[in-house]
């Protein structure tokens, strides 16, 4: 069970850290508040060996990218000019779990 998730530039969410998550999670906010973005980084953090799961998610935002702009569109602000705050800041996404033995 995921205990709690923390995500630091991706997609629109610069910062952000939630704690405590139950059995069931509800994710409620106004629209474009990043919601999907939480459900899009947990989907990519389990399946993380499976190379086509960020093609899958541009896929359900009905969204037709170049190889070039797949990176650009995956992380906040992230200046690609700028190779060493590429090179130590791409993305930092840390999920704490507990995963059932058995």
């Amino acid at each position: 069970m995921i205990e709690n998730i923390n995500i630091q530039g991706f997609r629109g969410i610069n910062s952000l850290s939630i704690e405590n998550f139950g059995k069931i999670n509800l994710l409620l906010g106004k629209n474009n508040c990043g919601k999907t973005t939480v459900l899009e980084t947990l989907f990519l953090i389990i399946g993380v060996t499976n190379p086509v799961l960020s093609r899958n998610i541009h896929f359900f935002r009905d969204l037709i990218l170049t190889q070039t702009d797949d990176f650009r569109f995956l992380f906040n602000k992230l200046d690609f000019n700028t190779k060493d705050r590429l090179k130590n800041n791409l993305l930092t996404c840390i999920l704490n779990c507990i995963v059932p033995f058995g």
